[in-house]
């Protein structure tokens, strides 16, 4: 069985968008979205998950049970990206899908802590947060563009009691800085 914790799939994932983004794809929306949902897809395949789009997700990363069985599958990644600070419908979404791990990368504007809004909306979810049993949380949160270049990005989980647990990151990362320096 193939599965990940929500801490190595935000290190795999963080080190996926360094690896495929650029500045260029930063300035523009679509594009960005390309990348961050490139990053998902690699990030599944490299673990031996087969990808898809469906159930209205930008990413599923799930497991046969049996190869050459159509239909037979696992959820083991749900992923929604969300390139404006509006990622709450995305959240509302994923509290109804059935996966080991569920991911939602979003925006924050620094006049509103990060952590502040994300408590808001689960505890607003209430028990569609904890629903699915034994389920992961990631939260992959980036800086809009007012603070984008002081700020790096954060991962949080969920801890049993499911409080908000800010993930260590030993490779901060800050996409804006970094691609700047490429050019």
């Amino acid at each position: 069985m193939i599965q990940f914790s929500a801490e190595q799939f935000w290190r795999l994932y963080r080190d996926e968008v360094r690896r495929c983004g650029s500045l260029e794809s930063l300035r523009r929306s679509r594009d960005w979205t390309k990348v961050a949902i490139s990053a998902a897809k690699g990030v599944c395949l490299s673990a031996g998950l087969k990808t898809g789009n469906e159930l209205y997700l930008d990413v599923m990363g799930y497991e046969q049970r049996q190869p050459g069985v159509d239909f037979n599958w696992d959820l083991r990644v749900a992923f929604e990206h969300e390139n404006t600070r509006n990622w709450h419908d995305e959240l509302c979404k994923l509290c109804h899908v059935v996966a080991d791990l569920r991911v939602l990368v979003g925006y924050f504007t620094i006049n509103t802590p990060i952590e502040e809004r994300l408590h808001e909306r689960i505890n607003r979810m209430g028990n569609r947060i904890t629903r699915v049993p034994d389920c992961q949380w990631l939260f992959i949160f980036g800086p809009d563009d007012s603070q984008r270049d002081k700020t790096p990005w954060v991962g949080y989980t969920l801890d049993l009691e499911q409080r908000l647990v800010r993930l260590v990151d030993d490779k901060p990362f800050n996409p804006h800085t970094e691609f700047s320096r490429r050019v």
